[in-house]
């Protein structure tokens, strides 16, 4: 159970929907009001089926290419550093400029909801012997809380404004350095202790 909550968490903050919730609205805002609906469902639907695939299709990619667990650790906790850095550094007027395009998959589905941290931290956890259906308790956990945040974002953001949604954005980054600290040293402490 413990192990669950951890991954559910740690997917969640990586996520990072409430510091994606500006740049989400943003890339909506050309959209009529009753198509946004729908394309947030879909969008998040694909977000799912691409997390899920991160855990199959990663741990197949990382067994063929021969790449220990300890490896994908090491590099997996800098990379989640690199993202923490992002977090924690980012400035409040960064959006991406996508156009005024529906958005298709990309950006809303991957890279903001299911980007390269999600799958730094679903390939290292399906390198462990953890049960499948784990894991993807984990996957469907942080997805559904974050579709929440999404779903609800309108709301969210008239209550926090911007300046809230960076400091939660800056907070969460805090906490995915000191996860990503974690995950680097388990991977190292595998290495040198083998």
């Amino acid at each position: 159970m413990h192990e669950y909550l951890s991954l559910s968490l740690t997917l969640f903050l990586v996520i990072d929907a409430l510091g994606n919730l500006p740049t989400f609205l943003y890339l909506l805002k050309p959209i009529e009001k009753k198509k946004q609906k729908r394309i947030v469902l879909r969008e998040l639907g694909f977000s799912l089926l691409i997390m899920a695939l991160f855990h199959y299709v990663g741990r197949m990619l990382l067994e063929t290419l021969n790449i220990s667990q300890n490896t994908t650790q090491i590099a997996g906790g800098i990379i989640l550093f690199l993202i923490a850095i992002r977090l924690i550094f980012s400035q409040e007027e960064e959006k991406m400029k996508w156009g005024e395009k529906e958005p298709f998959v990309v950006p809303i589905a991957t890279p903001l909801v299911a980007g390269p941290s999600v799958f730094a931290v679903v390939t290292i956890s399906s390198q462990k012997p953890t049960d499948d259906l784990l894991v993807l308790g984990a996957i469907l956990t942080s997805w559904f809380l974050s579709c929440l945040v999404f779903i609800f974002g309108g709301y969210i953001y008239k209550g926090m404004k911007e300046k809230g949604l960076l400091a939660c954005q800056r907070l969460m980054g805090l906490i995915v350095a000191m996860i990503s600290v974690q995950v680097f040293l388990e991977g190292l402490q595998g290495i040198l202790g083998s």
